[in-house]
């Protein structure tokens, strides 16, 4: 379960997303968070 603070970061990034997308043409991959591999940037 998503506590609060969780849910407005979320609402944060699609909005994020939806500027990438639609202002500046970028194509969206899908939420890599529960993906192998995953990691931070060094």
């Amino acid at each position: 379960m998503m506590n609060n603070i969780g849910k407005l970061e979320r609402e944060t990034q699609n909005r994020v997303i939806k500027l990438f997308q639609k202002e500046l043409g970028y194509e969206y991959l899908g939420n890599w968070e529960e993906r192998d591999n995953n990691s931070n940037m060094a």
